[in-house]
């Protein structure tokens, strides 16, 4: 394809924000009377057949004004989109909103999938970081009376786990406060099997086994209930697109949740942490995704685990403010878990 000229560009791009908005055809005449043009419309009319004729744009019936193409999108997303960012002021609200969450993985996972929904007014897929096996990072104990205490612990991925239990003996605070300290240094980094196998051969005694046992059953209870999710929003956005009427392509991404392969289908093994990818209608490797368009990228850190964040649509999808959202929110996402994984505990465990 040729270069597209300046003038091309931006009619190509009216089009294609125009179909965005009203997922309607648009003629020349028209596009020249909303937007206001100082041309003709025979002179954008030529100008939409040459993007025709390129691939870029097609009329779904004769008499019709004209449409984005598969290939149009594409173009528009890599030449007209880019590496575009937020606002600052966008930015700012975004790290606001993480910021009046607790700092665990299930608000500020909620957190960015509702946000993601909104702000791209699609359908908005995460999943919390994960690595094989949940892996401790640091435990706290913070008394409550002389016998009783609260555990706090921080496991890969920046997962808080609380609980209170009762000690077998009472332990004054400065000594329970180094006795957490001496537990998070001897099980940094292992997993429940490994801390199980550690306990049996150095034959712990009764209150380490006692604080330990608290430890690995928080360390289960996690691994039983976050899986790889996905948690979802903005569904019936989704649904009330008019190209979706026709309830076979919800039926199959429908079906697709119920069986647990929506994910794996977007293929986020794919995109280094960091980068985003768009995919766009038959470059989905399965069939039942090339009626969307998808946006997505991975968060986390490579060493502690990951997460995928995806936001998908009608191919029509507004990319424009897709993209950028989906790579800020997964900065923002892998920025805590680096914070969380390198600072052990949050600062505010211990008060």
């Amino acid at each position: 394809m040729s270069t597209l000229t300046t003038r091309q560009s931006d009619l190509f791009r009216r089009v294609v924000e125009h179909y965005v908005e009203t997922a309607s055809p648009i003629s020349s005449a028209n596009l020249v009377k909303r937007d206001e043009l100082l041309m003709s419309s025979a002179t954008v009319r030529h100008e939409l057949s040459e993007l025709e004729d390129w691939g870029l744009l097609f009329r779904p019936h004769t008499s019709a004004g004209v449409v984005p193409t598969e290939s149009g999108y594409r173009h528009y997303v890599e030449a007209l989109v880019g590496r575009r960012e937020l606002s600052e002021t966008q930015r700012r609200t975004i790290r606001h909103q993480f910021h009046q969450v607790e700092l665990d993985e299930p608000g500020w996972v909620r957190l960015a999938g509702a946000m993601l929904a909104q702000m791209s007014s699609a359908l908005a897929v995460i999943t919390p970081i994960r690595s094989q096996a949940s892996r401790l990072l640091a435990i706290d104990l913070v008394p409550l009376t002389e016998t009783r205490v609260v555990l706090v612990e921080v496991l890969d991925g920046g997962r808080v786990q609380r609980a209170s239990f009762d000690l077998p003996v009472s332990v004054a605070p400065e000594a329970l406060q180094r006795l957490g300290r001496t537990l998070s240094d001897a099980y940094a980094g292992s997993s429940p099997s490994e801390i199980r196998r550690a306990l049996a051969m150095a034959q712990a005694d009764g209150l380490e086994m006692v604080i330990m046992n608290a430890v690995l059953a928080l360390m289960d209870r996690a691994d039983e209930t976050v899986g790889d999710g996905p948690f979802v929003y903005g569904f019936s956005q989704v649904m009330n697109q008019p190209e979706f009427e026709d309830s076979a392509p919800i039926r199959g991404l429908l079906e697709a949740l119920d069986a647990g392969t929506l994910v794996a289908a977007l293929q986020p093994l794919d995109v280094p942490i960091g980068d985003v990818r768009v995919v766009i209608g038959h470059e989905h490797g399965e069939s039942f995704l090339h009626p969307y368009g998808a946006v997505v990228a991975t968060y986390g850190e490579p060493a502690m685990g990951r997460g995928t964040i995806a936001v998908m649509g009608p191919m029509r999808m507004p990319y424009s403010e897709a993209i950028p959202s989906v790579r800020y929110v997964a900065d923002v996402l892998s920025d805590i878990v680096m914070e969380q994984t390198h600072a052990g505990l949050p600062s505010n465990s211990t008060n």
